[in-house]
């Protein structure tokens, strides 16, 4: 798996161009409070922003003025509320990536409605840096849920223990998509054992989240490869951004992963980046 899902969030949009504050990134070192440095060439493939009172969001790097700092389009922009009942705006650049060059600092900016200011959003980049296709064979969405107890911060990246809804045969398995349901979700990203990528998706939300209020067809099919792969005997984590903070119950947050059988244990190594 060679993508990486980067957030920015702000609980209160006031300005123009305000700068998001990044949230903490195990693979991106920070550059201050807003930015990000790259540790190599990165291709924005995707991106969503979302905020009540939200007019505009764009990213903002250096390379990026040989042509103009672009903006996140569609944007979500909910009128009466964060909640999104239908399919969420997401720019999809996986046909044209926007290429981001290796240490330079990437932040992002946001605009708020003329009269709706003081409100929260969110920028998410998908940031793609190789591509592993999602190999031939047998797929299965299988059903998880987060075990209860784990604290999930507000604004940062919250690890959480995932368990299968059943025992999974012996072996290594791919991940080619995830479908997660969270009461405060805005974001979910997969952390596999061996490898500091952090591929993710929205997460379906609810009237208090900043997420999509259902997934977009980009993270369950086979657009963006592979998401990753594990053993059965080093299951995978979650890494949830969360628009409130609160503590996991068992089967409060739900979800689904599509899972391809590569091999017996041991095979996934050869897939680890």
């Amino acid at each position: 798996m060679r993508f990486h899902l980067a957030a920015y969030v702000e609980s209160s949009l006031d300005t123009t161009n305000q700068a998001l504050s990044a949230v903490a990134d195990v693979l991106l070192y920070g550059s201050g409070t807003n930015g990000f440095m790259l540790p190599e060439d990165m291709d924005v493939i995707a991106g969503y922003a979302n905020g009540e009172g939200l007019r505009s969001s764009r990213v903002v790097a250096p390379s990026l003025l040989r042509i103009g700092y672009p903006n996140i389009v569609p944007s979500q922009r909910n009128p009466a509320g964060l909640f999104t009942p239908s399919d969420p705006n997401l720019m999809d650049l996986l046909r044209n990536p926007v290429r981001l060059r290796r240490g330079e600092r990437v932040t992002a900016q946001a605009t708020p409605t003329v009269g709706l200011t003081g409100l929260p959003a969110v920028q998410l980049l998908w940031l793609r840096a190789g591509y592993d296709p999602v190999p031939e064979g047998e797929s299965f969405w299988l059903p998880y849920h987060l075990v209860s107890g784990a604290s999930v911060a507000l604004g940062s990246w919250s690890l959480v223990t995932m368990e299968f809804d059943q025992t999974l045969p012996s072996g290594s398995y791919l991940i080619a998509g995830i479908d997660h349901d969270s009461p405060s979700g805005i974001a979910v990203r997969i952390a596999c054992p061996g490898s500091s990528f952090r591929p993710g998706a929205l997460a379906i939300g609810s009237p208090t989240g900043l997420g999509g209020g259902r997934n977009h067809e980009l993270f369950y099919g086979d657009h963006l490869g592979s998401y990753g792969v594990f053993d059965t005997d080093a299951p995978p984590s979650l890494e949830l951004l969360s628009a409130v903070a609160r503590t996991t119950d068992d089967y409060q947050d739900v979800g689904m992963m599509r899972l391809i059988r590569i091999g017996d244990v041991g095979a996934a190594k050869r897939f680890c980046r």
